[in-house]
């Protein structure tokens, strides 16, 4: 989910390509960088240990995960407060 900024913040410039409108490289680029994204980034971006690399790679794992869960939540919530309103004023029965 976050892969031109997570290219930043690794130093793998290479990411941008997800960002081209044309069918499937998108896709294409977000499954290449899924399997080589680490191994570019361990590359590419001075690390002072392994551990610091993959706890770095874990926080970046975490905000993608959330960045792709919070919107759904979100949605959902809204859509319950709308159906919640509409049966309190009585326009729906629930």
């Amino acid at each position: 989910m976050l892969t031109a900024v997570w290219g930043i913040g690794n130093q793998v410039w290479i990411a941008f390509l997800a960002l081209i409108p044309i069918p499937f490289v998108g896709i294409a680029m977000m499954l290449v960088l899924g399997a080589k994204g680490n191994q570019w980034a361990w590359q590419n971006k001075k690390w002072d240990s392994i551990d610091q690399f993959r706890r770095s790679q874990r926080t970046w794992m975490f905000w993608g995960i959330l960045s792709l869960i919070a919107p759904i939540v979100l949605i959902i919530g809204i859509i319950l407060i709308i159906v919640g309103l509409l049966g309190y004023y009585g326009y729906i029965k629930l």
